[in-house]
């Protein structure tokens, strides 16, 4: 299992984003092989192999990338459905290419208005972007990615906006 060092930078997903999670520095380069790779497929042979088990450092890497609010309830939340870390790494890379690098996302956990005793995760894109810009970004999110790769959070996470 790899072990994170606090200098090593990893590569997205996204082909040309380079994240820095000792830094929390995310910048522009060319695509490369690195150990980000081997992080990404190891979640993703982790969600297939055993959901029974999760490594907190997986679940405090989202961390560099997110602001867990509550985050005792997100944490225990995730833990309890590894499924969600692969999406949300996935989630962090899709978000910054419709809503730009500066942007910021915070995780919560809500109860389900159709069902008291169900919980949703939310990944909330923080934005000052007039309404109209950011619902269509949104939009766009959502058919170019979102709602395929929402079936893999089995009806247990969903990503909209919160306006500053």
């Amino acid at each position: 299992m790899p072990q994170l060092q606090a200098a090593e930078e990893f590569m997205s997903p996204a082909d040309d984003l380079t994240l820095s999670p000792s830094y929390g520095a995310i910048t522009w380069a060319e695509p490369q092989e690195t150990k980000f790779d081997a992080l990404w497929t190891e979640l993703h042979q982790d969600q297939l192999a055993s959901l029974a088990h999760v490594s907190s450092w997986k679940i405090e890497f989202l961390e560099h990338f997110y602001h867990f609010r509550n985050p005792e309830q997100v944490y225990s939340f995730i833990e309890r459905r590894p499924f969600l870390i692969p999406v949300l790494l996935d989630a962090y890379c899709h978000v910054q290419r419709y809503f730009g690098k500066d942007m910021s996302v915070a995780v919560e956990v809500f109860a389900d208005p159709e069902s008291a005793d169900e919980q949703v995760l939310f990944a909330l894109i923080v934005t000052d972007l007039p309404p109209e810009v950011a619902m269509n970004r949104l939009s766009l999110l959502d058919e170019e990615w979102w709602l395929e790769a929402s079936s893999q959070t089995k009806g247990e996470m969903n990503i909209h906006l919160e306006f500053v």
